[in-house]
């Protein structure tokens, strides 16, 4: 997995991603590198999520560190 990869699915999920398909869609990476990506994410208090039902419809979504990550790295404006 490379660096634009990641960022990319971080800035998808940034800006509103309903579910863990539409996530891996727009940005065209499989189910298992999303979930590593928005693992790694969590576990440096990035982001915070929950999901329900099969799809993995996202919840209690919060990406106010992941958006200054993302502006200090000049991904987002």
């Amino acid at each position: 997995m490379d660096d634009n990869k990641s960022l990319e699915v971080l800035k998808i999920f940034y800006y509103g991603c309903k579910n863990m398909t539409d996530l891996t869609t727009k940005a065209k990476v499989s189910k298992v590198e999303a979930t590593e990506i928005l693992k790694n994410a969590r576990d440096c208090k990035l982001i915070a999520y929950s999901t329900k039902y099969y799809g993995e419809v996202f919840e209690n979504v919060r990406t106010t560190k992941l958006g200054a990550y993302l502006r200090k790295h000049n991904i987002i404006e």
